[in-house]
């Protein structure tokens, strides 16, 4: 009887261990992809900018 118990902790314990894995895992792959989103539209912007300054230029 003893051991089924410490099966099932042992079971139990396991299961919350890959789900805080599993949590933390999606919580950086979040971050990760609103933070790579900003970094490419202002990247994109500043591309945009230089371009549109460049042709600017170019005309003149």
């Amino acid at each position: 009887m003893d051991t089924i118990f410490s099966i099932i902790l042992y079971v139990i314990i396991l299961i919350l261990c890959i789900g805080l894995f599993l949590f933390l895992l999606g919580g950086s792959l979040f971050v990760g992809a609103i933070g790579g989103f900003f970094i490419g539209v202002f990247r994109g912007f500043a591309n945009y900018f230089s371009a549109l300054f460049a042709n600017l230029q170019l005309r003149k």
